[in-house]
C-alpha cells in the first residue's frame, strides 16, 4: 500500500501540553492520508486478530510515514498547521476522519496491550511466580 499518513496519528502530540499539528495546507490531501491511516490501522487490526508479526511491524511503518505526511515538510517557512486550539480550521470531513482513526488506533493499542497482558499471565503461570518482569528484591538486598 502506498503510504502518505501513522498511528500513531497522534505520534506528534506534545506529550507535555497535549497539542498536536495537523497538515491544512490541502485539506484535500489531508482527508486522503487521513484515509489511508484508516486504512493501515485497519491493517493493524488484521495483523493483530492474526498475530502476524511481519505484517504489524508494516502497518507501524506505514503510520509513521503517513504522520510525517500529515504534518508536512518541516523546513517549511510558514508551517501549515493547526494546535489543538486551531483545529476549527479543520473541515467536518478531516474532523471525521481524525475521530475514526483515533478511535481505530485507540482499539489496536487496547489489544495489542491485552495480548501483552496474556504472554505475561502465561508465563507467570509457566514459571509459578506472579512477577515475571519484576527485579528479584530478596536477591538484590
Amino acid at each position: 500500500m502506498t503510504s502518505g499518513l501513522e498511528s500513531d496519528f497522534v505520534s506528534t502530540a506534545d506529550a507535555a501540553s497535549g497539542e498536536q499539528a495537523i497538515s491544512t495546507a490541502h485539506p484535500k490531501a489531508l482527508a486522503d492520508h487521513l484515509r489511508q491511516m484508516i486504512a493501515v490501522l485497519e491493517q493493524e487490526r488484521q495483523a493483530l486478530a492474526a498475530l502476524d508479526l511481519e505484517a504489524i511491524s508494516l502497518a507501524y511503518t506505514e503510520k509513521l510515514v503517513l504522520c510525517d505526511a500529515i504534518d508536512g515538510p518541516p523546513e517549511a517557512d510558514t508551517p501549515a498547521t493547526v494546535k489543538a486550539a486551531g483545529v476549527n480550521d479543520l473541515d467536518d470531513e478531516c474532523l471525521a476522519l481524525v475521530a475514526a482513526a483515533r478511535r481505530m488506533n485507540q482499539v489496536n493499542l487496547t489489544v495489542r496491550n491485552l495480548m501483552a497482558a496474556n504472554v505475561k499471565t502465561r508465563l507467570d503461570a509457566l514459571t509459578g511466580r506472579t512477577a515475571t518482569y519484576e527485579l528479584d528484591r530478596a536477591a538484590n538486598t
